[in-house]
């Protein structure tokens, strides 16, 4: 069986103000070509279809139209849970329409359920875990007494499975592996470690299709997360997006690799001083990407933003280290009436620019501090 396995696709993000449809079409379109390419039997989808629970009308049309081109047009079976962000009723919202065809969606916990998808080979059994708070698991009646993500997990693969699990199977869930790596734009499930659950669960399968974190990761060889579909954060620059691209012999061996996707925009960080930035020569490569800049100016600059927008019209953050790591250092309390106008002053200009002042710039201030007390005491 030939699959590919995508996951976090959060259509109908804002990223910075910037609504990122077009973008998710570009590279849905990509995903698209290369099921087609690929003669992929089964498309797998991790959870986090939607960015909100109840999601935007391009949204929804852009996801409705996907997936009738993949599942009528291309004749693709797919496997599709949902996950945090979704909206699990409405998410399976006329499902039951394309189910013949072979559109197999997870929304609801009531929904966990294994199906199997047939292939030159046989029956593949896939197994649909929806995304489901332990509260939510107890409430269904899985076990009244889980009060952990990891308990509730455990939960949900003993009410779908029966005796051994087949040598040709595989599980699709929405969930926090212990010690994998996290991005910015991933939603907390709940404070401190109790969101986390163990890779065990999936041991038993031929693999295991994970979503909910952003970056492509491995837990093992034959658990993965395919990351999500675009970059959501600037913490995320460094990671390459796509889709693991995988395929399952007649004895259930696995074997997959990532098949990166081109976005219309990347995501990048750039740090350096602002004319250096704005004269760079190099600048029209990559100008139209989506950029969080840091300047290491120690004056100010006006309009920033403004300014770099005109050479970089999709700049979206500008942030000032200096004055981030000053306002970090502004914890500590300090009396104000008992320190002099020198001092402070001090203060104030090593936070801004990293610097002391010098003996020469500290007998300046000395002497305008000085003609001020006297206009103020001539006044």
């Amino acid at each position: 069986m030939k699959f590919v396995h995508t996951a976090d696709w959060h259509l109908g993000k804002i990223f910075h103000e910037v609504n990122l449809v077009e973008d998710q079409a570009h590279v849905l379109g990509q995903l698209e070509s290369l099921l087609k390419d690929e003669k992929a039997d089964l498309l797998i989808v991790a959870g986090d279809i939607y960015d909100r629970s109840v999601a935007s009308t391009g949204a929804i049309k852009l996801l409705d139209d996907f997936l009738g081109r993949v599942v009528q047009g291309l004749g693709v079976q797919v496997a599709l849970i949902a996950g945090n962000h979704d909206g699990p009723e409405r998410l399976t919202l006329g499902s039951s329409l394309l189910g013949e065809h072979g559109l197999h969606i997870a929304g609801p916990l009531d929904e966990t359920r294994t199906i199997p998808v047939e292939d030159r080979h046989g029956a593949v059994e896939i197994t649909l875990l929806p995304f489901a708070q332990p509260e939510q698991v107890r409430n269904a009646g899985f076990n009244d007494e889980a009060l952990t993500f990891d308990e509730a997990l455990a939960a949900q693969l003993a009410a779908v499975t029966t005796g051994t699990v087949s040598p040709r199977s595989m599980v699709v869930s929405h969930a926090f592996v212990t010690n994998m790596d996290t991005s910015d734009s991933e939603r907390t499930l709940t404070v401190g470690g109790a969101d986390t659950v163990s890779a065990e669960h999936y041991s038993p399968y031929s693999y295991a299709a994970l979503g909910h974190l952003h970056r492509p990761q491995e837990v093992s060889p034959n658990v993965r997360y395919s990351g999500s579909l675009l970059k959501y954060s600037f913490s995320e620059a460094d990671h390459v997006k796509g889709v693991v691209v995988g395929e399952m012999d007649r004895v259930g061996c696995v074997t997959s690799h990532l098949q990166p996707l081109r976005p219309v925009h990347d995501v990048r960080r750039v740090t350096g001083l602002f004319d250096e930035l704005i004269a760079d020569s190099d600048k029209s490569a990559g100008s139209n990407d989506y950029i969080e800049f840091s300047l290491l100016d120690k004056t100010p600059v006006l309009d920033a933003m403004a300014r770099l927008r005109q050479v970089y019209p999709n700049a979206l953050s500008v942030r000032r280290p200096t004055v981030e790591l000053a306002a970090d250092a502004a914890g500590c309390t300090v009396d104000l009436r008992r320190v002099g106008h020198e001092d402070l002053f001090a203060d104030f200009f090593e936070a801004m620019t990293g610097d002391e002042l010098s003996a020469e710039e500290r007998e300046a201030l000395a002497g305008i501090v000085a003609d001020g007390a006297s206009i103020e005491e001539a006044a």
